[in-house]
């Protein structure tokens, strides 16, 4: 059996210690709010099959060329760059997908939630550039649903369900009407949801 005890002493080392007991302890105490800075990269953060990738990726097939067109910051002139629309685009296409429609609940999963910091890409927005956009954007962005929907279901990866008094499956040929989000209460992806830490 070791002759040292639980605090790793052997007693002769206890007894040279005996004399230092007067004095009060020194120990290392826990401290979980000191600001820690560690190495990581925000890519990291997200499975390569994660939907907010997929969504990405389908909005970089699109035309967002309008969306460039009232952006004032511009080459050779003076004043912050602007944020890009492809970022406030998918933000709100991925938001409206889950549900989330407020640009306060938005801006702060932004802060929070691994998928929407990775759709940020170390960019920050506040609810107040969300809200602006949305509004602004509003026509075009439900047009935009409509097409980011529409690819995403000829892959197969989701399906709509349209909310009346009871939840019902709706295949893309059976719309009517465009399905904007309004319309659109919620999207059933058919690929499993990944999660790591908050991206779920």
């Amino acid at each position: 059996m070791s002759e040292h005890d639980l605090f790793g002493e052997s007693p002769s080392q206890r007894k040279s210690s005996s004399s230092n007991r007067e004095g009060r302890v020194r120990v290392q105490r826990a401290e979980r709010r000191q600001v820690e800075f560690r190495p990581s990269c925000l890519d990291d953060a997200l499975p390569e099959e994660h939907r907010a990738r997929v969504l990405w990726d389908a909005v970089e097939e699109l035309d967002l060329s309008r969306f460039y067109e009232d952006v004032a910051a511009r080459e050779g002139s003076a004043g912050r760059p602007a944020i890009d629309p492809q970022i406030l685009v998918s933000l709100w296409l991925y938001a409206t997908s889950e549900g989330v429609g407020s640009a306060r609940e938005l801006a702060r999963l932004c802060e929070t939630h691994d998928a929407y910091r990775w759709l940020c890409g170390g960019v920050s927005v506040n609810h107040h550039t969300l809200s602006d956009f949305r509004v602004n954007k509003g026509q075009a962005l439900d047009e935009l649903m409509t097409q980011v929907l529409g690819l995403l279901m000829h892959d197969g990866i989701v399906r709509l369900r349209r909310r009346k008094k009871s939840s019902m499956r709706v295949n893309h040929s059976s719309w009517k009407t465009s399905p904007t989000p309004a319309a659109c209460a919620a999207i059933s992806w058919d690929r499993p949801p990944l999660s790591v830490g908050s991206a779920a």
